[in-house]
């Protein structure tokens, strides 16, 4: 009687090891990186901040999203080919990977000990490909200048300033590919200095025009330029916002809202500039950024690390969030979340009430505890009651579904 008991148990063994997994949400999740295809509007990409890295497209506009691949590094940033949208790179930590057919699959070249930031594609030469990122040497990080003749094959870095220091953004001037602005910062012993290098020529030669601009601001954190005047540019430093008017030679702080990491406008509205940054704040200026304003509700998530707007459609904005990515269809007024089929988040831990399995309690990772009361079809945050940050372990008690344990990693 046991032969046929142990083979029963083998077979529903096997059975069970090769069911397939589906995804039972919720949404969201540390977003990284978004970008718009500079072709079409409705096609979108966007990233999380796990390992592996998750990418998802959306076809729609950001209505919603498909999985569609990993890469096993961490990515802080994307750029899409302006000739090819199915072309897009991801700057990553000591490799840049870059698909050729929309993100299905991804080839990485090697950049030792090199983190990215960011990423541009040359507007009328596409095997020309430039970024910036933190290099590491014993122990010291350093901004540097990496740049692609060969579509993204290999790569020469060289380092913005002989001091440490880091770099964060980098843009292209929209009327000369050649011309190419980086912000970070440099230290010298314990004191930090702001960093805006230009290049006029692709890149072969820097020089920091943020030098004694930027006031009392120790780092550039972003940066942005006018879609068609190539003498207004915007940086974003953590002692505000400022902007330029001669390509970069002088600037003048326009507002006090500091530690924006991400800024952007559009050739739809050149007049309209956001900023976005370690709060869930979003601050916009309707008149090329001399003056500006907090704007809508809605956003959730902490820190805002990329933004993008649509090219043709000013008024349609996405936001990349430690919770999850948010769309404004109205000029930043209201954000809600857009992330249906977007599985960006690390699950620490989950459990299933005893009591009433329909219910189910997760913890996701920088987001919050999320309960299920009908087996993950809908999924709702429950308000926060962390104070650092993330939880260990949740338990249901065995008899009340409602009656939740939470070990936090400070006891």
């Amino acid at each position: 009687m046991k032969i046929p008991i142990i083979v029963i148990n083998a077979f529903l063994f096997i059975s069970i090891s090769h069911a397939a997994w589906e995804e039972l949400g919720p949404g969201g999740g540390h977003t990284r990186s978004i970008e718009v295809s500079p072709l079409n509007a409705n096609i979108l990409y966007a990233t999380s901040y796990t390992m592996p890295t998750r990418f998802a497209r959306s076809v729609d506009a950001g209505t919603t999203w498909d999985l569609i691949s990993t890469h096993n590094n961490l990515n802080y940033c994307l750029a899409v080919d302006p000739n090819d949208d199915d072309i897009v790179y991801s700057g990553s930590n000591t490799l840049i990977f870059k698909t050729t057919d929309g993100g299905m699959t991804w080839n990485g070249s090697s950049l030792p000990g090199i983190g990215t930031n960011g990423i541009v594609v040359h507007s009328t030469d596409p095997s020309i490909v430039y970024a910036t990122g933190s290099e590491y040497e014993s122990m010291i990080w350093y901004g540097v200048f990496s740049k692609s003749t060969d579509s993204g094959a290999t790569w020469m870095s060289t380092r913005l300033d002989p001091n440490q220091g880091g770099a964060t953004s980098i843009i292209m001037d929209p009327n000369d590919p050649e011309v190419i602005y980086v912000g970070g910062n440099y230290r010298q012993g314990v004191t930090g200095y702001p960093l805006i290098m230009k290049s006029t020529d692709g890149g072969t030669s820097f020089s920091n025009v943020a030098a004694g601009q930027l006031g009392a601001s120790r780092y550039v954190l972003g940066l942005c330029n006018h879609p068609f005047n190539s003498s207004i540019l915007y940086s974003a430093t953590e002692q505000g916002i400022f902007r330029s008017l001669d390509t970069g030679s002088t600037w003048v702080q326009v507002a006090g809202y500091g530690y924006r990491y991400a800024m952007a406008t559009s050739p739809a509205d050149p007049t309209v500039v956001y900023a976005a940054g370690r709060d869930s704040l979003v601050y916009k200026s309707t008149d090329t950024g001399a003056t500006w304003n907090a704007t809508g509700a809605g956003v959730r998530g902490g820190a805002v690390y990329h933004m993008t707007v649509s090219p043709v459609q000013a008024s349609q904005v996405y936001l990349g969030t430690m919770m999850s990515l948010y769309r404004s269809t109205n000029s930043g007024s209201d954000w809600f979340a857009s992330h249906d089929g977007l599985y960006m988040t690390s699950i620490n831990d989950f459990h299933v009430a005893p009591s009433l399995p329909t219910t189910i309690y997760i913890e996701q990772f920088d987001v919050g505890v999320c309960k299920t009361t009908n087996s993950g079809n809908d999924w709702t945050l429950l308000p926060s009651f962390l104070s650092c940050g993330n939880l260990c372990a949740v338990r249901v008690h065995n008899d009340d579904p409602d009656r939740v344990f939470a070990l936090e990693g400070t006891g």
